[in-house]
């Protein structure tokens, strides 16, 4: 058996395997329209950046942002950041059921800040760090059926004492924590990308159980700097065109096959 850090946990099976299963065949009563594609790329001025954009609905995500060669932060996925609290959706009912039922670790806290996160193939997220100072464990959570290790979308984290790397590939119903604790080493991680010819997509249910009395300020990114953000064009969202989610099986989604590449 590995035996990791104490800054990470590992809990397979976290969920009853009829809670689980259960979540990931409802995925699809998702609004297509509360995915919208994340950014982070270095710009023409050669300065960091952030935009969030609506999903095309005819997949076209545009190009997707080059590793830093000096290291600073890129990524490209989708995510439910356009969701509104409160509808009584499976994303609600996730957030509810890890607030009441958290680990061990995590007794007494929240989840702040979490969002369904979609990796299609192409999309990766390079290593950072999260300090936040009203937070404490970030989680990962995998909704991905029959994920095979070769296709990517790997969850890579370091332990901050020996810099060991612990490799984690999304099982589904496999809960990974890292500790982001203000004040300590803190855990480096990454998501690598999702090779081009992979069959599915990645899916996650992401976030951070911590102390939401405290207001979440930005300590510091993984370069002490701040990276500002703009807004992109909204996309016009036609509900008759498909909404591409590619799972193992088949489910519809307004009008559109969920199981196929996108």
């Amino acid at each position: 058996m590995i035996r990791y850090p104490d800054s990470i946990r590992v809990y397979d099976d976290f969920l009853s395997e009829e809670n689980a299963y259960k979540i990931y065949a409802t995925l699809s009563s998702l609004p297509q329209q509360w995915f919208s594609n994340q950014r982070g790329f270095i710009n023409d001025n050669n300065a960091p950046e952030k935009s969030k954009t609506w999903w095309s609905i005819h997949g076209d995500k545009g190009n997707v942002p080059e590793l830093d060669p000096q290291g600073r932060m890129t990524y490209n996925y989708l995510a439910t950041n356009e969701h509104q609290e409160g509808c009584n959706c499976v994303y609600c009912d996730m957030t509810h059921l890890f607030d009441q039922n958290p680990p061990p670790e995590a007794q007494g806290m929240k989840v702040i800040d979490s969002q369904l996160s979609l990796f299609r193939p192409g999309d990766y997220l390079s290593q950072h760090i999260d300090v936040y100072e009203n937070r404490v464990w970030a989680f990962s959570y995998s909704l991905s059926v029959g994920w095979r290790p070769e296709w990517g979308g790997v969850l890579n984290a370091q332990d901050p004492d020996d810099g060991e790397w612990y490799a984690f590939p999304p099982v589904f119903n496999r809960l990974i924590m890292m500790d982001v604790t203000p004040g300590n080493q803190n855990v480096n991680h990454f998501v690598s990308e999702v090779i081009p010819s992979c069959p599915m997509n990645r899916i996650t249910f992401s976030g951070w159980w911590g102390h939401p009395e405290n207001p979440g300020k930005l300590l510091e990114d993984q370069l002490n700097e701040e990276v500002e953000s703009f807004e992109r064009p909204m996309e016009v969202f036609n509900p008759e065109d498909s909404f591409e989610f590619k799972g193992d099986f088949e489910v519809k989604f307004d009008g559109g096959d969920l199981d196929k590449a996108s």
